[in-house]
Formats: structure tokens, C-alpha cells, sequence
């Protein structure tokens, strides 16, 4: 029954785990994100985490896994709205750091009220919990590079010369994916780059 009352908790207190949310993403440290009243992403992950902690009752005592973590129309939500998600932050100028943390901003806001208001989690829902935002994070970050790179070739297109070439070489140095774009537009000006090429 400690699912139930874990899920109660969800709902019964979605608008302050929203607020902590944004609390602490307001308090992240520079580059500022653009602040909003509208944040759609916490919102929808924290509705489908209930959702999909309401199926999984039978399987609560599991280690889920992709394929088991609640029904599939509530993963396939999750993805859309991360994705989503992710779009709206990068437009919003976050950074890829910052889409990352909002989702541990949102894993910290729970347990602390959870501790907060005794409400137990136990070892399965906290499993659920963490992959909902592992596959939520990685969406999002998926979205928000592929907007941001898109970005980069949109540019080079749109300014490069005529009849000249735009080349793009992805590779991996250590740790990280390093890309880069070759175009024949002339370059930005001094403080011109977008947050993305900085």
C-alpha cells in the first residue's frame, strides 16, 4: 500500500513540488535562463511519473525496466513532453547543463518533501522515479542538441556564399562530442554568437 500513499503524495502536493522546482532552477548559478511562470515540461513529467506509478502496482517489487515502466502510451507521453521540453528550454536560451540539472532540480524537490511531510518512498518507486527522469533527461537533451545544431547548419546555409560549400565534422575528443562547421559566410561579428556557439 506504500505505493498508493507515495502516489497520493504526488498529487496531493504536485503544486509545491512545481514551485521547488523552480525555485531552485531560478537559483541556478549564470547563464541565467529566461524565467517563466510557464513551464510545461515539470508539469507533464510529474502527471505521467503518477501515471505510471498508478500501473505499476503489479510490478512495484521489479527493478523497471524500459520495456515494463508503466504502459507504453504513458512512456511514449513522457518522450513527446521531454522532447518538447527540450525544444522550449533551448529556445529559452538554457544551456544543455541547465536542461540536465531542471531534471535533477525536480528529483531533489521530491525526496526533500517527501522527507519534509514523512511520506516513505520505497526502493521500487525511487527506481521508477529515476528511470522516468533518465529517460525524460535524455530526450530532452537529445531535443535540445538537435535544435541547437540544427541552428548552427541553419545558419551556415542561409549566410554562406553562393556556390561555395558548408561541411560538418562530428568527433569525439575524450569525453565530448565536438563539432564542427565550415562554411563561407564571413564569420559573426565581436559578441555576436549565439549562446550555443559560446
Amino acid at each position: 500500500m506504500l505505493l498508493k500513499c507515495y502516489t497520493n503524495f504526488l498529487i496531493a502536493r504536485r503544486a509545491e513540488l512545481i514551485e521547488r522546482c523552480r525555485v531552485k532552477v531560478s537559483k541556478r548559478p549564470a547563464p541565467k535562463a529566461v524565467a517563466t511562470k510557464r513551464i510545461t515540461g515539470i508539469p507533464d513529467f510529474l502527471d505521467q511519473l503518477i501515471e505510471t506509478l498508478q500501473a505499476e502496482p503489479a510490478r512495484s517489487k521489479k527493478l523497471p525496466g524500459a520495456a515494463d515502466s508503466g504502459s507504453k502510451s504513458v512512456v511514449a507521453e513522457m518522450g513527446i513532453s521531454a522532447t518538447r521540453h527540450g525544444r522550449e528550454l533551448s529556445e529559452r536560451g538554457y544551456t544543455v547543463e541547465q536542461v540536465i540539472r531542471e531534471y535533477g532540480d525536480l528529483c531533489q524537490a521530491i525526496t526533500e518533501a517527501a522527507l519534509e511531510h514523512g511520506a516513505p518512498i520505497e526502493v521500487a518507486e525511487f527506481r521508477t522515479l529515476n528511470l522516468c527522469l533518465d529517460n525524460a533527461t535524455a530526450d530532452s537533451v537529445t531535443e535540445w542538441t538537435y535544435h541547437n545544431d540544427l541552428a548552427l547548419l541553419d545558419n551556415a546555409f542561409k549566410f554562406t556564399r553562393r556556390k561555395t560549400a558548408v561541411s560538418l565534422r562530428a568527433y569525439a575528443v575524450g569525453d565530448r562530442i565536438l563539432i564542427d562547421v565550415e562554411d563561407h559566410c564571413g564569420g559573426l561579428p565581436a559578441g555576436g554568437a549565439p549562446a550555443p556557439l559560446r
